[in-house]
């Protein structure tokens, strides 16, 4: 997707610079892919701190929803960090 088709998708559903800053927020109040898709891709630009925050409320997602982008960036994050895929782990029941 392009950046002025990001832009034009984002803008259109409410989307704005916050949700650069809580996307677990935002991908739950949008079921639609595209956003899902947008919103996924931007969590891969967090450090590993800043994931931290948000793990929970995404595995919740993860559980929730099904999602292949969102599944996606949840078993990268584990595959990139022991202790993300730890606290995954714990928070899913595993």
């Amino acid at each position: 997707m392009h950046n002025d088709q990001q832009h034009w998708l984002c803008a259109d559903h409410g989307i704005n610079n916050r949700a650069h800053t809580s996307p677990p927020r935002y991908l739950y109040k949008n079921n639609q892919q595209g956003i899902q898709d947008y919103l996924c891709n931007r969590l891969y630009e967090f450090p590993e701190q800043g994931i931290e925050r948000y793990l929970s409320q995404l595995t919740q997602l993860v559980v929730q929803r099904q999602s292949a982008s969102l599944d996606k960036v949840v078993v990268d994050l584990c595959a990139r960090s022991l202790r993300i895929a730890v606290k995954v782990s714990v928070d899913v029941g595993v």
